[in-house]
């Protein structure tokens, strides 16, 4: 092993030396190592055929690239004839990069020349090669060289000249675009290999706006005619898919790498294959593209494989360019005589100077007693009478055996195959050469009896002692298996229950459905059975209806074949609780106590109840009934049979107190939740309502009032009339009452006397019920002035009767009003204090007057005196 590591170590110096060994791949590595005619060298003409062939001539030398001065180089004459080309491994992906290198030497003796192309790729190659693409143009101006471009017959021409007879380094950029032009670029260099395309700096010239060809598969050398072709020399063409692969430097060698380690084999009997280890192999720099790498081993205990499958004393890896990216190479030891052997395995080829080596060891063993041995065979479990389960397998080995037949079985319900899909037998008779051995067997079973088939199935041959393998399984004709689901779409009266048959069993279902009960565990087969008929894909339901409210119920699934009945395990659900629902009731507003209002109602409604009796109330003032003409009570209990309910409720209101009655009517039972039905109202014990009249033929000392009852409030008015009072606004109840007795209809008026004249007084009508009095809006009048002068009203005067006397324009003052007889005797005297400048009185004549004339005398003490006669009767 010291032998590789040291190599390895040569590798990756080598590799230091220059960044050139990182490639891509090479496609073609043309160096014209030949002499003649190219087409005798693996070049195709496609156009003239033999005429003015392309040859050889001296080689090209450019220092520092890899190929320089290896071999011939090409004449392309200008004389027209051949064209040649050679094809290498097609390249079509979109946005791919194409490189080409080359040297050129222009060696055409004329000064001046249009030009044409010499070089160019394309699609196409040996005896037909009519699709072209990256056209190489020289031409020549004042003997000056310019280089062209251009996937088409017209050329994009840089415009540096170049020399004559000088070798400079071309390379070639084309993109392929399978949806749009194909960029293609050429750089032209005298000296020096740019180990990237970044530093390689701008191209001499680019064409950007022409099409090419999709799938790039040959490289051409073109000769044109004398008069517009120029003569070329081309040497060291490369082309590859990156930058590096085309400018590979030529002070790096070819080589190879082997990555990884090859252990001792071990023990390995004689006559018989170790398992395989591998190594991987790489190359950098490998000349001949196309070509192989040669494996080899040493000597027969060893063997070599490209794949793991086929082994032998040499194998070859291919490589279609300078690199060979890590490639895969297995070994196994295949001992020939007993005792340690040795060997190497050698690594050669792709300009390679010196075999890369690995060396190997094993020991070899004599072989021993022939032994049988088997791995075990997976049990089938039960399995369906006349059905077929399968294939299980198990793998028969042996060691040293002798040559014969290998048997395996027969056991009662199993089958055998060397093939999963091969056709199976009740035994197997295997042939082998003896030594090791090795063969899956592949095993069905079809049992035909509902019972164990579990036995050993014989294996035996080969020289070897017999052995059994297990095998185990059972027939029978099962039931189904069954799931339920949880219960959907719950009302209070039905739900829908949910089943999943997983396995149908050894036999068709038959039927399938649920039980269902109110009984938690209730016994399989003891529950109530609605039967489905919808299964889908397992799947399958059943809707169950006439369930009570509120109540919990445990259900299973079942399904049924011939092989017997299969219960799920119990569910429950729950069925919803009844709700009753009500519309409101209309307010009843006030009421007067102790009456009793219309009747209101409101409607109760469920979608199911169960059959308890529905209670409406009570509630304090009201009362209740199932007919608006109906007999009301305080408690209405409402019988119904369940289900659906729909009722109308009539409600009146009996206040018996004055106050608010506002509160909720409780709604109970049907087993649905207590609900409250607002209901609004008052007690009331309204006063009557009154309305103020008007005053109408005022005097100086009387007017008449009126007031009117429109209505008589809760009730009956017991007395009405007017208050008064020479105080403007005055409070209710503060004036002057004068009760009235002649209501008529509501109307009712009182006639006020003693006022005071020319005076504004102000009234207000009332009315008095068993809800207090009421009173109307303040009105006023005011009372006529007296006449002028002294005035006796209602004369003649009666004895004892009133006499009514008025005096305007008076001072303030005390004064004395006498009354006189015709015999100037004083009969009555009355003492007047005034305030006011006016005296407007009255007072009652003595009775014992006789009847006849007297003189009303009215003075004071300064003198004012006044007098009238007036008349008794």
């Amino acid at each position: 092993m010291k032998k590789i590591y040291i190599q390895i170590i040569l590798v990756f110096f080598i590799s230091g030396m220059g960044s050139t060994l990182v490639q891509g791949q090479q496609l073609v590595n043309e160096n014209f190592n030949f002499s003649g005619a190219l087409t005798a060298n693996g070049w195709m003409a496609h156009s003239g055929a033999g005429t003015n062939p392309v040859s050889t001539t001296t080689g090209l030398t450019y220092a520092g690239l890899s190929g320089s001065g290896i071999g011939n180089a090409a004449l392309v004459d200008n004389a027209g004839g051949e064209d040649v080309n050679r094809t290498f491994t097609p390249q079509n992906t979109d946005g791919q990069n194409i490189y080409v290198s080359l040297l050129v030497n222009v060696t055409d003796a004329a000064t001046d020349k249009t030009g044409d192309y010499i070089f160019h790729l394309g699609d196409g190659g040996g005896a037909s090669f009519t699709l072209f693409a990256a056209r190489l143009y020289v031409k020549i101006t004042a003997s000056a060289v310019n280089f062209g471009i251009s996937n088409t017959s017209t050329a994009t021409y840089g415009t540096t000249n170049f020399a004559k007879n000088t070798t400079y380094l071309l390379i070639i950029k084309y993109s392929i675009s399978t949806t749009g032009n194909d960029p293609v670029s050429l750089w032209v260099f005298p000296s020096g290999v740019p180990a990237t395309e970044a530093t390689a700096g701008v191209p001499q010239v680019s064409n950007t706006g022409t099409s090419g060809q999709n799938t790039i598969s040959g490289v051409a050398l073109r000769q044109g005619s004398s008069a517009n072709s120029v003569q070329t020399v081309v040497d060291a063409i490369k082309i590859g898919l990156t930058w590096a692969d085309v400018t590979p430097s030529s002070t790096v060698p070819p080589s190879l790498t082997v990555t990884g380690t090859i252990n001792d084999f071990g023990n390995v009997f004689i006559g018989s294959s170790s398992p395989s280890q591998s190594y991987m192999l790489s190359g950098a720099n490998l000349t001949g593209a196309p070509g192989v790498i040669t494996v080899t081993a040493s000597n027969a205990n060893f063997q070599v494989s490209n794949n793991n499958v086929t082994f032998g004393t040499t194998t070859t890896i291919p490589y279609t360019s300078a690199t060979l990216s890590p490639t895969q190479v297995w070994v196994r030891f295949t001992p020939q005589t007993s005792g340690p052997l040795t060997g190497t395995i050698s690594n050669t080829g792709g300009g390679v100077s010196t075999a890369v080596t690995i060396s190997v060891n094993g020991t070899g063993v004599v072989p021993i007693t022939p032994v049988l041995g088997a791995g075990a065979l997976t049990g089938f479990g039960s399995v369906c009478v006349n059905a077929t389960a399968g294939p299980n397998n198990f793998t028969i080995s042996g060691t040293n055996l002798t040559a014969g037949n290998i048997t395996v079985g027969p056991l009662a319900g199993f089958s055998f195959s060397t093939s999963s899909g091969g056709i199976y037998t009740a035994s197997l008779t295997l042939p082998q050469t003896g030594g090791t051995y090795s063969q899956q067997v592949f095993v069905k079973f079809t049992p035909t009896a509902s019972q164990s088939y579990n036995g050993n199935i014989s294996v035996a041959g080969g020289g070897a002692a017999s052995i059994n393998v297990a095998a185990t399984g059972s027939g029978g004709n099962t039931a189904p298996a069954v799931t339920s689901n949880p219960a959907t779409l719950i009302t209070t009266t039905t739900a829908t229950l949910n089943g999943v048959i997983t396995d149908v069993g050894c036999s068709a279902i038959s039927s399938y459905g649920f039980e269902y009960s109110l009984s938690n565990g209730f016994p399989n087969g003891s529950g109530m059975v609605v039967i489905a008929s919808n299964n889908t894909s397992g799947n399958y339901s059943a809707g169950i209806s006439g369930l009570l409210p509120a109540s919990t119920y445990y259900f299973i699934a079942f399904a049924i074949n011939s092989g017997g009945t299969s219960y799920s395990i119990q569910r429950s659900f729950t069925t919803l609780a009844p709700v009753i629902a009500s519309t409101p009731l209309t307010a009843f507003g006030s009421i007067c106590l102790n009456t009793t209002s219309a009747a209101n109602s409101f409607t109760l409604s469920s979608t199911g109840l169960s059959t308890s009796n529905i209670v409406v109330g009570p509630l304090a003032g009201y009362s209740f009934s199932t007919s608006a003409t109906g007999s009301f009570t305080p408690t209405l209990s409402i019988t119904q049979p369940g289900g659906v309910f729909n009722q109308v409720v009539y409600v009146k209101f009996t206040p018996t107190s004055e106050q608010s009655y506002n509160g909720n009517i409780p709604v109970s039972g049907g087993g649905a939740t207590t609900i409250s039905v607002g209901a609004s109202g008052s007690g009331v014990n309204s006063p009557a309502i009154v309305n103020t009249g008007t005053a109408t033929a005022p005097t100086p000392n009387s007017v008449t009032l009126s007031g009117t009852t429109t209505g008589n409030g809760c009730s009956s008015v017991t007395s009405q009339g007017i208050e008064y009072s020479s105080i403007n606004n005055f409070g209710a109840g503060q004036g002057i009452k004068v009760p009235a007795t002649n209501l008529t209809a509501g109307n009712f008026s009182v006639t006020l006397s003693g006022l005071v004249q020319n005076t504004t007084y102000y009234f207000r009508a009332y009315a008095t019920n068993g809800g207090g009095t009421a009173y109307g809006t303040l009105q006023s009048f005011t009372t006529a002035s007296i006449p002028p002068g002294l005035v006796i009203y209602g004369s003649p005067a009666l004895r004892g009767g009133n006499l009514h006397v008025s005096l305007d324009n008076l001072t303030p003052g005390h004064y004395t009003m006498k009354v006189v007889n015709i015999a100037g005797q004083v009969v009555f005297q009355r003492d007047v204090i005034l305030q006011v400048n006016f005296i407007d009185d009255n007072f009652t004549l003595p009775y014992r007057l006789m009847t006849g004339l007297y003189i009303l005398r009215i003075e004071n003490t300064a003198n004012f005196k006044v007098s009238k006669p007036f008349m008794v009767r």
